[in-house]
């Protein structure tokens, strides 16, 4: 799966997690939201002063990436995703940082029909 030598720079990173996901049969809108996702986390951590190679990403950067998030109002559920698809990059290159971090998320509510009664529904 990891490619025997990691390439220096991070956009390289990238390019070869995006091959990897092609190979793997991803639909084209899957693999873009992915990629999409990633590169805004890593202008995240670019704004805030830390390295992007995904072999160097560690708890405080995840730390960083989520506080951001928070502070644009980013719902849970959407930081959620965000960093799902940066964990599967991470993994890709050999990083278990998000898993090791055990982050918990609240739960999605979504909302129900209240205005019928239980055998209506």
């Amino acid at each position: 799966m990891i490619p025997s030598s990691v390439p220096d720079s991070a956009e390289k990173c990238l390019a070869i997690y995006e091959q990897y996901l092609n190979r793997r049969g991803l639909v084209p809108q899957t693999i873009r939201g992915y990629c999409r996702d990633i590169k805004g986390l890593m202008r995240i951590l670019e704004q805030h002063g830390r390295r992007t190679h995904p072999k160097y990403i560690k708890e405080r950067d995840i730390e960083v990436i989520l506080k951001d998030l928070r502070g644009r109002g980013i719902k849970p559920q959407t930081q959620k995703l965000y960093i799902h698809s940066l964990k599967g990059y991470l993994r890709y290159w050999d990083n278990s940082v998000i898993d090791r971090m055990n982050l918990i998320w609240p739960p999605a509510y979504s909302r129900t029909v209240d205005w019928l009664e239980p055998n209506q529904a």
